[in-house]
């Protein structure tokens, strides 16, 4: 009978639910007990997933219950048949169910991922880009290149100019690998740096005093160095130790990178060379009235490029996006999972219950009222499925931003939870679902009663 079928599902959901306590605590002790390296990261990725799919049976029940009132209410006896039907499937959908909850909690986790690495990408630019226009030329040049003395004199003197900043960037060979060394001297609105570890004006005030220098996140991690500590860098007059003043938060390179005062660095490295100049405006001042005569005074003859920050932010976010299109890929791998996994379960479920659906018919449910049984409770399904997998989802965010992200490239990121991944989780799962009951939901419409009905 369904009531047998429902509390034989009931306890599987319950047992399977038991049997997500150990991979829990398994997952647990692998993520806080466990080595900080990026394999015991994924280990433990990989049982929470496990937990996650033991418990989408046992979720789904819950979920049932609370939806059967509004779902009845809705939809009358068949709502209620709708819902004590998926109940009572679950032993043969339950599989199904699993791997679509993982499959879209995967889309979750991984769209929350992508959208906290983007808002923590503004963030930054926000925080670096301080200046309005910036000039910038080849990072190779040893000499002055094409910022001399009396460009950027003429360029001060610009009506609305308010000030320059000026930088260097080099890579240095060490005994560790290569480094970017990029040596700074701020402009009116400061230093544009925003800090991880270490008091920002204690360390900005050291680094003015040529006392120290700021390593990069990501510095950090692959050289495992942190506030405090000593750092070798070697000089044309030999290797000269710093002390590290601070860690800053930069997504500009993954092998990171090292700051210090422009006067400091041309203490030691004895070189005057420039490759990037800021611009900085007075209150109000547009960019366009500036830059035909910045161009003007840098000459048609010399390489050189011209971007304002709006630009330079721009181009950034276009070239992330880009980057995490790929992502796009995974979504129709989850739907088709979802697709052909909810298809096997409802054509095998049809099978099962060909009798119980042509006993409905002979009661008087006509052709469409079955179809439309067995397309609610596709639907239900689906949505069950999208529900349970936004905490597992969110939870498989955190891991990525907080554990794995960190593991593999250093970075840090604000954890930026948004409804649009969640919303579009839902949705799949439903739509896959519901394709996929189409053909089975047609199919009972057309089941012949009279033959099923003699089956024993």
């Amino acid at each position: 009978s369904r009531a047998a079928l429902e509390r034989g599902a009931k306890e599987k959901s319950l047992l399977a639910a038991l049997v997500a306590l150990p991979t829990a605590a398994i997952a647990s002790m692998v993520l806080l007990l466990g080595p900080e390296n990026l394999i015991a990261a994924f280990v433990g990725l990989f049982f929470v997933l496990v937990t996650g799919a033991l418990l989408t049976p046992l979720a789904t029940v819950g979920l049932m219950k609370l939806a059967e009132p509004f779902v009845e209410k809705v939809f009358g006896i068949s709502g209620s048949l709708a819902i004590r039907g998926v109940t009572s499937s679950l032993s043969r959908t339950g599989v199904a169910m699993a791997a679509l909850t993982v499959a879209i909690a995967t889309v979750i986790g991984v769209g929350i991922m992508i959208a906290s690495f983007r808002a923590s990408l503004v963030n930054w630019l926000d925080d670096t880009l301080v200046a309005d226009l910036y000039l910038q030329s080849d990072v190779q040049v040893e000499e002055r290149g094409p910022f001399t003395e009396a460009r950027l004199l003429a360029i001060q003197d610009l009506p609305s100019v308010e000030g320059l900043s000026l930088s260097r960037l080099r890579r240095l060979q060490t005994p560790d690998g290569e480094l970017n060394l990029r040596a700074m001297s701020p402009g009116p609105n400061g230093w544009g740096l925003s800090f991880v570890t270490g008091n920002a004006e204690e360390a900005i005030s050291m680094l003015e005093l040529q006392q120290g220098v700021l390593v990069s996140e990501p510095f950090a991690f692959r050289r495992a160095v942190n506030k405090g500590d000593l750092l070798n860098l070697p000089t044309p007059n030999g290797m000269q130790t710093f002390s590290i003043l601070g860690v800053i938060r930069d997504y500009y390179t993954d092998g990171g990178s090292v700051t210090i005062s422009l006067d400091t660095y041309r203490r030691y490295w004895e070189d005057n060379g420039l490759t990037g100049v800021g611009i900085y405006f007075a209150a109000s001042t547009p960019h366009r009235s500036i830059q035909p005569a910045v161009e003007s005074i840098m000459g048609s003859g010399t390489r050189f490029r011209l971007l304002s920050n709006g630009t330079i932010k721009t181009r950034s976010l276009i070239i992330f996006d880009r980057t995490f299109q790929i992502t796009e890929v995974l979504r129709i791998l989850a739907s088709l999972v979802a697709f052909l996994g909810i298809l096997n379960a409802l054509t095998s479920l049809q099978l099962e219950r060909a009798r119980e659906i042509a006993t409905l018919r002979a009661l008087g449910a006509s052709p469409r009222q079955v179809s439309a049984l067995g397309f609610v409770q596709t639907g239900l399904l689906g949505l069950a499925a999208g529900l349970v997998a936004i905490p597992l989802g969110t939870a498989l965010a955190a891991l990525l931003v907080f554990v794995i992200n960190e593991r593999s490239f250093g970075w840090s990121m604000d954890f930026v939870t948004q409804a649009k991944p969640m919303l579009l989780g839902v949705a799949l799962a439903v739509t896959a679902a519901l394709l996929a009951g189409l053909y089975p939901a047609a199919r009972a419409g057309r089941l012949n009663i009279i033959t099923h009905l003699r089956e024993e």
